[in-house]
Parts: C-alpha cells; sequence; structure tokens
C-alpha cells in the first residue's frame, strides 16, 4: 500500500473503509491523508462496536490493509451504515426549495455548500472570493464553545456560497493564510446570532479578535426595545425564532435546526 499515491488518495477521500492493524481493525470514513502517512477517519468505529467521538489519526506504518467497508459481512460488528437517508437533504434543508437569488442571479440557483479541509485547491478561491465581500454570514460548531472550549467547524456565508472550513483538520493554518484577515477585517460586516461563543472561542484558541459584527439577536432586543417605548424583553431569542419573526419564515420551512440540534452531539 502507497499512501502518498494521488491516485490512491483521490479514491479514497470520503469513502468509508476498513483499517486492518497489526492489533485490530477500524471502520470510518477517510477525512485526510498526510504527507507522511498518516491516516485521519471521522465517524470511527471498532471491530468490537466500539464507537470513537471525533476523528481518530492512523499512523501509515501501522496500518496492514485498506478495504472498502462491506458493512452487511464484516463480523456482524461493524459500524453503523452512514447512509443518505440519515443527512436526507430534502428534510435538512428545506429552505432550498424556497431560496432564490437576486442581483441578477439565476432565480432558480440554489445556495452551494462547500466542505474545505485543506489548505490548497479549494481553499484559496474560498478565501478571495470572501474577501471581495461587503457583508458575510458567520457560524460556528464546536466542543464546549460557549465555555470558550474548541472550535470544530466555521460557517462563512455569501450570497450564493456557504463555506464550512473543518478547523478540526485545517488548525491555526487556516486562520494564518486568510481566516484572520477575513474575521478582523472593518471592511466586512460579519452576521452573527450571539457571537459571544464563537468570539471567545476565536480569541482564545487562536487570537483572532472578531470585528465589525452585527449580531441578529442583540438586533432582536433591540427591535423589541424601539417597539415597546422602552422595555426589555424577558429573554433573548432563538436563531429559529428570530429567521421566523423577522423573514416571515414558517416554522415548517425551519425543521433543519431542529435536526441539527439531534445530530450535533
Amino acid at each position: 500500500m502507497v499512501l502518498d499515491n494521488d491516485h490512491f488518495m483521490t479514491l479514497l477521500k470520503g469513502k468509508r473503509i476498513k483499517l486492518t492493524l497489526k492489533t485490530s481493525s477500524y471502520f470510518g470514513v477517510v477525512q485526510h491523508i498526510n504527507p507522511n502517512k498518516t491516516l485521519v477517519l471521522a465517524d470511527v468505529c471498532g471491530s468490537n462496536g466500539c464507537k470513537y467521538p471525533g476523528t481518530k489519526l492512523f499512523f501509515g506504518h501501522e496500518i496492514l490493509n485498506v478495504e472498502f467497508a462491506n458493512e452487511e459481512n464484516d463480523d456482524g460488528k461493524n459500524s453503523p451504515d452512514v447512509s443518505e437517508e440519515q443527512l436526507d437533504v430534502e428534510r435538512f434543508q428545506p429552505y432550498k426549495k424556497i431560496m432564490t437569488l437576486d442581483d441578477g442571479e439565476d432565480e432558480e440557483e440554489c445556495i452551494n455548500f462547500v466542505v474545505i479541509d485543506e489548505i490548497h485547491e479549494k481553499f484559496g478561491p474560498a478565501v478571495m472570493h470572501i474577501k471581495k465581500q461587503h457583508v458575510i454570514g458567520v457560524g460556528g460548531e464546536g466542543v464546549d464553545i460557549l465555555k470558550n472550549g474548541r472550535l470544530c467547524w466555521l460557517q462563512i456565508a455569501t450570497k450564493n456560497k456557504v463555506y464550512l472550513f473543518d478547523i478540526l483538520l485545517l488548525g491555526t493554518l487556516a486562520f494564518k493564510n486568510g481566516l484572520s484577515m477575513i474575521l478582523e477585517s472593518k471592511q466586512i460586516l460579519k452576521v452573527i446570532h450571539d457571537c459571544r461563543a464563537i468570539a471567545g472561542s476565536l480569541i482564545s484558541q487562536f487570537g483572532v479578535k472578531l470585528t465589525n459584527v452585527f449580531d441578529t439577536q442583540v438586533a432582536d432586543v433591540m427591535c423589541f426595545y424601539s417597539k415597546t417605548g422602552g422595555f426589555l424583553p424577558d429573554r433573548v431569542s432563538t436563531l429559529p425564532e428570530v429567521v421566523s419573526l423577522h423573514l416571515n419564515v414558517p416554522t415548517s420551512r425551519l425543521s433543519s435546526f431542529h435536526v441539527r440540534s439531534q445530530l450535533t452531539k
């Protein structure tokens, strides 16, 4: 097995495989193959059925064999199949049916989602595209992010694209190669719902100071304050509540928020 073979890397990336090591075997989805012959898998499950959260790193010298996972007859103890039904697009992204673009774009065109987990190919063009924007949407997911924990995903949305940066794999290189400049730019407005958690994680983990933010949670409070003649709400609104109230989106179109909350852990 030659892990640094380009064709082999392309063939394996994103596929569910079975790794046979000297002492045991594992199932997982290939996330990254490094030049130093280390392999990063997600959704990892051991041959004994034990699941491993997050991603797991394997060293090339320990790997005896790599094969595509046959989930029907591998000892009966392999990890559950990650089928498309679990992340059904119609159920998870119902807003795609009604979302259209303006500014002369094709009205039937949908928002494109781009996953970026390497500092080449898609990363450079993504940063260049984002730098040209005047307004972007920013979101983040992570472990204990409210307590300045570990940021795992950074989401940046433009008018017709949503870039999903895998910070768990990219690490500090992502910020050194352009993301810091974007997030600290005074010329680019960042629209975020409740920026406290993501701002705390960015400054504590990567030394990035989030600048020029429009916080939709704060804006919702100010709208309430203005409409009621100086009263404040008894609590702040969630993102689904803000989207439903101010964008007039019916709750039936917000099922993706419920699905995401179920899948976050």
